[in-house]
């Protein structure tokens, strides 16, 4: 069972679930980007960007919340069903 550690707000909620779905979506492009058209360099280029940048606000997201609501542990994950943080166990 995963321990509930958080009841997103609306507004969180809203920015992870943002984050998320977009960075889903550039790692769902970079699977089927044609390294055979001829604006392959220049789209991959953006797409590589675009991902850092992504990453970085999904990453600062999870450390904003943890120093915000002092959580204890390392591993979380959102439950997107029941709009919450868990604690995952990883053995």
């Amino acid at each position: 069972m995963r321990d509930v550690v958080h009841a997103l707000t609306d507004t969180e909620l809203e920015e992870i679930t943002d984050l998320f779905e977009r960075k889903i979506a550039l790692e769902n492009l970079s699977r089927i980007i044609d390294c055979n058209s001829p604006n392959f360099e220049s789209l991959y280029a953006r797409l590589i960007t675009d991902y850092g940048k992504t990453s970085r606000h999904f990453e600062g997201w999870w450390t904003r919340m943890k120093a915000l609501y002092t959580w204890d542990g390392e591993n979380f994950a959102i439950d997107f069903d029941n709009s919450s943080v868990v604690r995952v166990d990883l053995q």
